[in-house]
């Protein structure tokens, strides 16, 4: 991914009176140095034995929300790293209902290039869509 250089960053802050008010560069200058990234999975029935989501830098998983897809009495969606769980179980019961993880484990929760979550739903009929925003390390 390419940086913002400072030279073009001064370029956009000087485009236009509003953008130097906002300090766009500077803006578009951290989030491209230190930026978050949203990494998006669709979760479909009969994931309980997982679905893989590779990751493809390094990163920390600051947050997980789930769009449940289906209703589902028991319903929920679990983030794992191996065996152990990254986030607790996001409810996924209620058709159109967004939830998002009351706890993400800090202990696994820095992830390395190319390792492989999963995402755990709790019965067969379980599905929604999976949003990880990952702040890269």
């Amino acid at each position: 991914m390419a940086k913002l250089s400072t030279r073009l960053k001064g370029i956009i802050d000087r485009c236009l009176p509003q953008a130097q008010e906002a300090s766009l560069g500077l803006k578009i200058y951290d989030v491209d140095n230190n930026g978050l990234f949203y990494i998006y999975k669709v979760v479909p029935a009969a994931s309980h034995a997982g679905i893989a989501i590779t990751i493809p830098f390094a990163c920390q998983i600051e947050d997980a929300i789930v769009q449940c897809t289906v209703a589902s009495g028991s319903g929920t969606i679990t983030v794992k790293n191996g065996s152990t769980a990254v986030t607790d179980a996001m409810v996924c019961a209620v058709d159109k209902v967004i939830v998002r993880a009351g706890t993400i484990d800090d202990s696994v929760n820095s992830i390395t290039t190319d390792t492989v979550l999963t995402a755990i739903t709790h019965a067969t009929g379980d599905a929604g869509t999976l949003t990880l925003v990952v702040r890269k390390i």
